[in-house]
């Protein structure tokens, strides 16, 4: 199984939890959602929140970290290659 998917230099994990915990990070300014990678300079996703409160779950985060992380493995963030 390939373990590790490279791109400009920088290697995410293929494993989700791995990439969850170690190579994204989230900024809340009010509503609004950024969600970085952790390891180079790059905005993956903005979002703002619907909800009246302005937030979003954990469970809600987790999910758009996983849509994130199926595109990044996909190439919807440049081409990469899959290593070892």
């Amino acid at each position: 199984m390939k373990n590790w998917y490279k791109l400009r230099g920088v290697a995410y994990s293929t494993n989700f939890n791995f990439f969850y915990h170690n190579q994204i990070r989230i900024d809340k300014s009010g509503s609004n959602y950024k969600f970085y990678s952790s390891l180079e300079d790059k905005l993956f996703l903005e979002k703002n929140s619907t909800f009246n409160d302005g937030t979003y779950s954990e469970t809600e985060i987790k999910i758009t970290c996983r849509f994130i992380h199926a595109n990044l493995l996909g190439g919807e963030f440049g081409d990469g290659i899959l290593t070892d």
